[in-house]
């Protein structure tokens, strides 16, 4: 009988307690927000990429929460912060919410630093160099580079300004001088065709914001090649299929979808870009055009990360050059066509963590893909299969930086193998 009092005495309370707890209804609306920062950043930049909602009513402080989270993600994949902090307190409650002052408090890290460039590609041969980065360019969070590199086959000077903002677009320019000697091979594996040149490039991208994770990026290049020396070619075609001379106007667009979340020095999400170009060629009064496609996914896991990119390209009129640049094990010149497909898996596992050091990444990893010309007919033999080992460095004090070392084997040959070692993260 005392049980039975005891459990409607429980109900009883818990109903009242149901019905007297008031339903949160509070309502939020930004009414100014404050930066505290550590380091060189300027608030109108900060305002520019934000984009704070001063208008928007809350329905509640956890749709507010969640848009803080999120705007405080969009600074932490600048990567030039070392912490990035979001708070708020209430400021008046007097008009059917409460509107509350934003604080958002950040650390920037070092981001002025040249890097000696000397480092080995299966392709180049050994690369030396210096690039110097500003990745902050005077706190506008706009990137300033300045690079050049040599090695056996290829050489580079390159100057450019990333992510100006200018109304609504976004804006970079490259400047780049190019030496480079192109080679290719025939059925039996045997070099049928090398050649070298020089070409200078000036490049415009305009980035325009369509949607939260959608951007149209439209780039106006100009290409001016000149300087050919032809070493062999045993190929079909004669030296001036080849040979692109006066200047070549380019224009290209890429609708670009991009879902993508650090987490600390790993990623979460999805990218999907596709880009058209098309190459006027002055001298032959011709076109070129090109499509390539890419769709990236990263999955998550504290113990193991999946990576993985699918890739498609077709050229019209014309071939790409260094084809096998897209597969791990294979030298890039091995591969040369009007179309591939490709296929590459990382399966990421972190190692070391140290916060005063950086971190340590293992990647095993499985590539495959072909490449083929219009007037062959496909075959599965085309398909190539590789298989290798990243091992990634993330310096803590350089975020933007990371060191990058690719060995891959081919699997149907056994006797060929790729190794690079870059600052670039191969996805």
């Amino acid at each position: 009988m005392i049980v039975k009092k005891r459990i409607c005495l429980f109900i009883i309370l818990f109903i009242s307690l149901f019905f007297c707890y008031p339903e949160s209804s509070e309502k939020y609306k930004i009414g100014r927000v404050v930066y505290y920062m550590d380091g060189n950043i300027q608030s109108a930049a900060l305002n520019s990429i934000l984009k704070w909602k001063y208008h928007k009513i809350f329905d509640d402080r956890w749709e507010l929460e969640s848009y803080l989270r999120e705007q405080k993600q969009i600074l932490i994949g600048k990567k030039v912060f070392k912490s990035v902090t979001t708070g708020y307190t209430v400021l008046s409650d007097d008009r059917g919410y409460s509107e509350v002052e934003v604080a958002v408090s950040m650390k920037e890290a070092w981001n002025i630093y040249p890097i000696p460039i000397y480092t080995y590609d299966s392709n180049l041969g050994m690369v030396t160099g210096l690039s110097m980065y500003y990745n902050n360019f005077a706190g506008t969070l706009t990137n300033l580079s300045l690079s050049g590199y040599y090695s056996p086959v290829k050489s580079e000077i390159t100057t450019g300004l990333t992510g100006v903002r200018v109304g609504s677009f976004d804006l970079d320019f490259c400047i780049s001088q190019i030496w480079e000697e192109v080679k290719s091979v025939d059925e039996e594996d045997e070099i049928n065709l090398k050649y070298s040149y020089a070409k200078s490039e000036f490049e415009v991208s305009f980035l325009l914001h369509l949607l939260k994770e959608m951007d149209y990026i439209i780039s106006p290049r100009v290409y001016l090649p000149f300087s050919y020396e032809f070493e062999t070619n045993d190929t079909e075609k004669e030296n001036e299929y080849y040979i692109e001379e006066g200047i070549i106007p380019s224009i290209s667009h890429m609708l670009l979808y991009d879902q993508v979340n650090w987490i600390g020095n790993l990623r979460q999400g999805f990218t999907v870009s596709l880009e058209n170009g098309i190459d006027y060629l002055s001298e032959e009064r011709d076109y070129l055009v090109w499509f390539d496609g890419i769709l990236k996914t990263y999955v998550y896991t504290p113990v193991l990360n999946y990576n993985s990119r699918l890739s498609y390209f077709y050229y019209y009129n014309g071939y790409r050059k260094n084809s096998g640049d897209r597969i791990r094990g294979i030298l890039d010149y091995k591969l040369t066509g009007t179309r591939g497909l490709f296929w590459n898996q990382n399966f990421v596992i972190p190692v070391v963590k140290i916060p005063t050091a950086g971190d340590l990444h293992l990647s095993p990893f499985i590539d495959m893909g072909f490449v083929s010309d219009d007037n062959k007919i496909f075959t599965r033999d085309e398909v190539l299969y590789t298989a290798g080992l990243s091992l990634t460095v993330y310096p803590a004090p350089l975020p933007n930086v990371q060191i990058n070392l690719d060995w891959g084997i081919n699997i149907d040959d056994s006797t060929e193998s790729e190794m690079m070692i870059t600052s670039v993260l191969y996805f």
